[in-house]
């Protein structure tokens, strides 16, 4: 979310708010220029409307409120606070007992999640895996979701993706959390024959 895209949405909210102020004020009379009883559309539109059937305007209001809910939804989605990826991984090792002045290997965040999603998918009871790394550089959080294939033991896949995490961790040379390890069955024609 970007501070202009926020922006243009708060320019559009007080907008809003403003007509249906103002249209509040003219209903009630308050304003000094608008009598209670004269209409802010055009004449030929106020006939159209009062000749309408009241099921349209049973419709409309159902349309309005579709439209509302729509929007809160729009509005809940803006202010939703999304997990940052991890930053590029950054190794500063060096071999034991080298002379060498030390060096650093950057790997890009998505390298890092496809070689974890491989990794996990060398096992012939994961048909399927979805990597995706989040926090801080020092401290990485992984989420998992794996697709597994028929009559896979649970408890063995779980150990192995441990195992796999153990893995991650020598490769990134800092220990991941495991956040989040979803589980579904492997959607048809995409399981791989047990070996």
């Amino acid at each position: 979310m970007t501070g202009l895209n926020r922006a243009v949405w708060i320019v559009v909210a007080l907008f809003l708010i403003a007509a249906g102020v103002f249209g509040i004020l003219a209903n009630t009379g308050r304003l000094s220029r608008a009598p209670r009883d004269y209409y802010l559309a055009p004449n030929d539109l106020v006939e159209q409307a009062s000749a309408v059937s009241p099921w349209w305007m049973v419709l409309a209001l159902a349309a309005g409120l579709v439209l509302a809910a729509l929007g809160l939804l729009l509005l809940r989605a803006q202010f939703a606070r999304r997990r940052p990826a991890l930053p590029d991984v950054i190794d500063h090792r060096t071999r034991p007992g080298s002379a060498e002045v030390p060096g650093q290997t950057s790997t890009g965040n998505g390298t890092v999640a496809g070689a974890f999603e491989r990794d996990l998918e060398s096992d012939p009871r994961i048909a399927h895996a979805t990597v995706r790394l989040t926090g801080e550089a020092r401290a990485p959080e992984v989420a998992v979701e794996l697709g597994l294939a028929r009559d896979t033991d649970l408890a063995d896949v779980a150990d192995y993706v441990q195992t796999a995490m153990r893995r991650l961790e020598k490769t990134i040379s800092v220990p991941p959390r495991l956040r989040e390890l979803a589980i579904n069955p492997a959607k048809p024609g995409s399981a791989r024959p047990v070996a």
